[in-house]
Order: structure tokens, then sequence, then C-alpha cells
């Protein structure tokens, strides 16, 4: 069945996954503020095949009528919210919102699905999320990611239309777990990066073990509930929990791995390390989890905040959260 998608945010995601899209043979639309910008991240990606038919401004998304297509956000936690607030007529008129995004809104340290069901009152709600890299995806390497949603007719849509032999998608409707899940793997792996340098390969297993439970007591605070074991198996052993951690934590291939290895020399200065990274996910979503959120943080949040801080000893404060 051929559906029509639009992709917001021409990212290395959303790009590869637009291009993924079409490989289906749907129809997809992809909207960027910066076209220069969008031709460079094409680059990145080798066998990313798009055209410039399929690129159009931003500007442009106000006109476009939101009815009969499924609306994928595609960019940084940064961009999320101002994407939504620069487009309020066009996303008021929404019945669904899906995103690939990992991270939180930073102005008050809230879930997108908290933010988006706060602006938009009812609606459907689906974030597609797991062990993946972009370019894998273009060079068509095997993936089972989550879709943790809200609608269980929304989840099944997108199983319906997305899911391949490349791609797999299972259904979850821990949404906000998943959400959780997939900043705080983010903060993880700065953490592993510094590890594997510092001190031992061996220790990247405790702190993805650590990570996990924090996404769980981080999910459990919110939803004021105790989680019991069959849903705890479930959230942590789901692709956007531990196949992300899995991934994130152990490939040199994720810019906060690269970005935690960078920091693990107190001679490089963070502004340093992310100049020469980029956009570095888990060192923003920590300082806004620890400045502005109400989310219970752990350990893992906890230390990194402590590194990136204070800037000094970072080898210290971490052999202390290793328990060295």
């Amino acid at each position: 069945m051929v559906s029509y998608y639009r992709v917001l945010g021409a990212g290395v995601w959303g790009l590869a996954f637009s291009n993924y899209l079409l490989k289906l043979g749907h129809n997809v639309d992809i909207f960027c503020r910066d076209v220069n910008l969008e031709k460079k991240n094409l680059s990145e990606l080798s066998q990313c095949k798009l055209y410039s038919g399929h690129i159009k401004n931003l500007s442009s998304l106000k006109k476009c009528d939101p009815n009969a297509v499924t609306n994928i956000i595609a960019t940084n936690s940064t961009g999320f919210v101002q994407l939504v607030e620069s487009n309020e007529d066009y996303f008021a008129k929404l019945n669904n919102i899906v995103w690939l995004t990992k991270g939180l809104e930073h102005n008050t340290g809230k879930l997108f699905s908290s933010y988006l069901i706060n602006k938009l009152n009812q609606i459907d709600l689906a974030l597609i999320s797991g062990p993946s890299f972009a370019e894998d995806l273009c060079l068509n390497e095997k993936m089972e990611v989550s879709v943790a949603s809200n609608s269980f007719s929304l989840s099944n849509k997108l199983i319906d239309e997305i899911s391949s032999d490349i791609f797999s998608l299972k259904a979850t409707s821990s949404l906000q777990a998943i959400e959780i899940a997939g900043f705080i793997k983010n903060i993880a792996a700065i953490l592993c990066g510094m590890t594997e340098k510092l001190f031992s390969k061996n220790k990247i297993d405790f702190i993805i073990t650590k990570a996990c439970d924090e996404v769980i007591s981080m999910y459990s605070s919110l939803i004021n509930k105790e989680i019991d074991e069959n849903l705890r198996n479930e959230i942590i052993n789901s692709p956007g929990c531990l196949g992300d951690m899995n991934l994130t934590c152990k490939q040199k291939k994720s810019r906060n791995y690269r970005f935690g290895s960078l920091i693990s020399d107190e001679g490089i200065s963070i502004d340093e390390a992310i100049e020469r990274i980029g956009t570095v996910e888990g060192y923003t979503c920590c300082l806004t989890l620890i400045e502005k959120s109400k989310l219970v943080k752990g350990d893992v949040t906890n230390t990194l905040y402590e590194i990136i801080s204070k800037r000094d000893n970072r080898s210290e404060i971490l052999k202390n959260f290793l328990q060295l």
C-alpha cells in the first residue's frame, strides 16, 4: 500500500529515513530550512539517492494540506519545539505525529510526548527509536527498532506500511519509557567513550546496566507507579532500550561515544570537544535534565553532569562512578 509521508527535517536521519520510505514505494516530501545543509548531510550518506523534487523549503509547509499524510519529525532535539512553534497552525490540524528525534524539550525539560499533548490536546503519537545508524539504513543493514505509541491503530499503521526484512518495527505502548531510554543511552554512551579510553571495555556493560535501571526509575517516578517485573523486562529488552544502549554505547560511530572519548583527555576542553564533534545530544540532554527537568535523575546522569560542569578531575569522577 502506497502512502504519503512528510519528513520534517533534513539531517542525516531524516534523509536516510526518507530514502528508505522511497525504496518502499511511498510518496515522500522532505521539508528543510537550509538546502545547503541538506546537501552536506546527503554527502555523508552512501547509497542515499534523493532528488530535488523531494526537497521542499520548510516555509512552504504552512500552505500544505495536513490531511491524508503521515508527518514525521526528524529534527535534532533543539529543533523539535522550534519546528512546532513556528508552524502552529499546521500542527494544530494534525490527528497524529510521528518522530525520530531522541531527546527532550530543552526549555522545560519535559518529554516531547508531554509537550505535544499539552500543546495539541488529544493527538495520536508515535516514536520510532532503536539500534540504528543512518548510513546503515542506506546500506540496507538489517535492524529492529521500537515503535512506541499511545495509539494501537497508529503503531499498527506504521508497522504495516514501514516494516520490512531490512527495517523491522516492534510495537510497545510504553511511549514515555522509550523516550527516556532515547536520551539516557546518549548520556551513557559519553561515559562509555571515556571509560574505554581511561579504564577498560569491561566496564561498559556495568554502565549499560546502570543506564537501564535509570530508565526504569525515571519512568516509574514519572507515572507515579511501581513498575512490575513483566513491564520492566518488556521495556528493558525492547529495541528502543537495551538494543539501542548496546549499539550506541559500544560503537565509535556514535557522536556521543566519540565525544566521551575526546573528553577523556583533560587537555581537551568540553567546548573544544563539542566544536570538533558537532551536536552531542547526550551532553545537551544531560544539562537540561539537571538544570530544568523535574524528572528523577540517577547515577548515570548525575555523573556526566559532574564531569561536564566541573571540567576537571574527570577521570576521578568517572572512577568513583565505576567503583574502581
